[in-house]
C-alpha cells in the first residue's frame, strides 16, 4: 500500500512541468513549461499600456481574496484575450504565466473526450478546483465550445461548485462566434483584452526586434533599423506571425 500511494504521489507531483488538458485527459507537459519559462514581456510588441492593463489585472486579482471575501463575491474573475490570429494572444500568456509565481498554471487545449465535452469540461474544473490558486486557459475557446456543450459549461463557470481562486484567461480568434450569453454575461468574461493587427509603429518595432535577432545570429542587416522602417511601411495589414516568417 505505501508503494502504490508513493507512485501515487509521484504521479501527480509536477517536476518542471506543466498540467495540460487533451486527448481527453491531463498530462504533464515540459515543451510547454520550459517555452513559459523562456518567455518574457521584453519579448511581446505590444503597446505598454495594454501589457501593463493585463498583468495588473492579474495582480491585482490574486492579491485581492480578503476583499473578495469582505463583499461575500465569490474570489474568481474571467478575461478574454480576442482579435485575429498572430498578434500577441498566446505570448502574453505564456509571459505572464511565468511572472506570476505561486499559481497553478493549468492550459486547455481541447474540452474532447470518448464520452463528449461534458465529460471534459468537469474534468476540467474539477482539477482546478483542487489547484487553486490557479490559472487556467482556455486556448480558442470558440474552436472548444460546440453548441451541445454550452449551458454545462456555463454552469461550470458559474461556479455551482466552489471556483473560488480560479482565474479562467480564454483567447478566441473569433468572438462573433461565441454565444453573447458567455461573451457579455457580467461574472463570467468581466475584462476583454482586444489584440488588433497592429500599426506602423508597433510593425517596425517588432522588425528591427527580429533583425537584430537575425543579426546576432551571425547573418548581418547592413542597416537593421531602415530595413524595419521599410517592412512597415509595406506590411499594412500584416499580423505579428506573418511578419516574423518575412523576417526569418
Amino acid at each position: 500500500r505505501a508503494l502504490a500511494e508513493a507512485v501515487f504521489r509521484w504521479s501527480h507531483e509536477l517536476k518542471e512541468e506543466i498540467w495540460v488538458f487533451e486527448g481527453g485527459g491531463w498530462r504533464k507537459n515540459k515543451k510547454l513549461y520550459r517555452a513559459v519559462q523562456s518567455a518574457s514581456w521584453d519579448d511581446v510588441v505590444l503597446e505598454d499600456e495594454f501589457k501593463e492593463g493585463l498583468r495588473r489585472d492579474t495582480r491585482t486579482f490574486f492579491a485581492s481574496q480578503a476583499a473578495y471575501d469582505s463583499l461575500g463575491i465569490t474570489w474568481k474573475r474571467g478575461i478574454l484575450l480576442l482579435g485575429p490570429a498572430g498578434n500577441g494572444k498566446t505570448e502574453s500568456i505564456k509571459a505572464l504565466l511565468n511572472e506570476t509565481k505561486g499559481v497553478s498554471p493549468l492550459y486547455v487545449k481541447s474540452f474532447t473526450t470518448r464520452n463528449g465535452p461534458e465529460q471534459g469540461i468537469r474534468a476540467i474544473f474539477e482539477h482546478a478546483r483542487s489547484h487553486v490558486p490557479c490559472i487556467l486557459i482556455l486556448e480558442d475557446l470558440d474552436a472548444m465550445l460546440v453548441p451541445e456543450a454550452k449551458a454545462f459549461f456555463l454552469n461550470e463557470i458559474d461556479g455551482l461548485a466552489d471556483n473560488a481562486g480560479i482565474l479562467t484567461i480564454a483567447t478566441t480568434n473569433h468572438p462573433e462566434r461565441i454565444d453573447d450569453a458567455i461573451l457579455n454575461r457580467p461574472s463570467r468574461f468581466d475584462v476583454k483584452y482586444a489584440y488588433a493587427l497592429p500599426g506602423a509603429a508597433l510593425r517596425t518595432a517588432f522588425a528591427r526586434r527580429w533583425l537584430e535577432k537575425v543579426n546576432a545570429s551571425g547573418l548581418q542587416f547592413t542597416a537593421p533599423a531602415q530595413t524595419a522602417d521599410a517592412v512597415a511601411a509595406k506590411t499594412d495589414g500584416w499580423s505579428f506571425a506573418f511578419l516574423k516568417e518575412l523576417c526569418v
